[in-house]
């Protein structure tokens, strides 16, 4: 079980439990992010911008999904494609 604590289940990306997503669905825990998993997401966000920088091409972000998986994605149009 992920670790709760005061009414809050920590989201470390290992330990998530059906009922901690039920009570937080339900509102009676509120899920929180570890220092870890912040620094990861970090992480990730930094590496994922420089295969971006390098023309690497990513799939749904700089190309469109299924069928569209071949179609770039204007630069000016990633980020409005991120919150689709």
């Amino acid at each position: 079980m992920s670790i709760a604590i005061a009414n809050k289940v920590s989201l470390d990306g290992n330990n998530l439990t059906i009922p901690d997503i039920v009570a937080i669905v339900n509102n009676t825990k509120q899920a929180v992010l570890t220092k870890d998993t912040l620094r990861r997401v970090a992480d990730n966000r930094a590496a994922l911008e420089e295969i971006i920088q390098r023309n690497i091409p990513v799939y749904g972000v700089t190309t469109g999904f299924g069928e569209m998986v071949y179609i770039p994605v204007d630069k000016r149009y990633e980020a409005e494609l991120q919150e689709i």
